[in-house]
């Protein structure tokens, strides 16, 4: 039995990093319904981490703790993890950028057969910090996930998929040791009975994934805060709904279309 290894690769790219750009307005102002732009960043970030395996914002592609390939699955049992650690630093011109993570990838014998021997599914929990730091700024991305994945037929080809990701973005600009502007966005993804194809050229995803992100932009003493939480809807032909649920009990809905970028409001 050989579980799609590229799909576990691209579990941990989920963790995606939003580069949601906020404008900066006194903490007093009226707040600028910035919905929009948002929800364009959460479907085209979070399908383009799908598509592309290790390339995001945080880990500059680096497939940082990510198991061997599932190719020698006879050689573990049930139950047997995994563990690589990152610890590296890289230096492009100006800026250090170290990386420090952990992951545990286990082995699990309950999905389709469920059997206890047969290895059909698989636990992982991952962890990355990367810290980008030169003259004037000192950026910082933290991801951490938690998946259950477990087959769902005997091909292996379809996955039900069960966990969280969360991401914290930290962007700065320094004046010496001063702080002078900042952004961070702070967003938990959970995963429940997330449907996945993996037989195709591209893994197909099904089902709806509840999201919760804030977003704090700082310039000097003026500050902005935003909260949203929702769904993303995972659709067919390229396309993704995106939910705003907000307090009064509103919501505002998007359709993205994830290849163009074009997104229209629904209701």
């Amino acid at each position: 039995m050989n579980l799609n290894h590229k799909f576990a690769s691209m579990l941990l790219a989920a963790a995606v990093c939003l580069t949601v750009s906020c404008k900066k307005n006194n903490a007093d102002a009226v707040k600028t319904d910035n919905t929009a732009a948002i929800g364009k960043q959460l479907a085209l970030d979070f399908y383009n981490s799908l598509s592309s395996g290790l390339n995001t914002v945080a880990n500059n592609g680096i497939k940082a703790g990510s198991t061997s390939r599932l190719v020698t699955m006879a050689a573990y049992s049930c139950g047997q993890s995994v563990t690589t650690a990152t610890n590296r630093s890289d230096i492009k011109g100006d800026t250090t950028i170290t990386y420090l993570g952990n992951s545990i990838f286990t082995y699990m014998c309950n999905g389709y057969l469920n059997d206890g021997t047969t290895l059909d599914a698989y636990l992982q929990k991952d962890t990355l910090t990367t810290t980008e730091a030169g003259t004037g700024f000192r950026n910082v991305y933290k991801t951490t996930l938690n998946y259950d994945v477990r087959a769902v037929d005997s091909t292996y080809h379809h996955l039900k998929v069960n966990g969280e990701t969360s991401t914290n973005r930290y962007i700065s600009k320094l004046s010496g040791s001063t702080i002078t502007s900042s952004d961070s966005v702070a967003t938990s993804y959970t995963w429940t009975d997330i449907m996945a194809n993996t037989s195709g050229p591209r893994n197909i995803f099904i089902g709806t994934i509840d999201y919760s992100t804030q977003i704090v932009d700082k310039s000097g003493a003026d500050s902005q805060t935003y909260a949203y939480h929702g769904s993303l809807q995972l659709l067919a032909d390229f396309k993704m709904k995106v939910t705003f649920i907000f307090a009064n009990g509103t919501t505002k809905v998007y359709l993205v279309n994830v290849l163009t970028g074009e997104t229209t409001l629904q209701s």
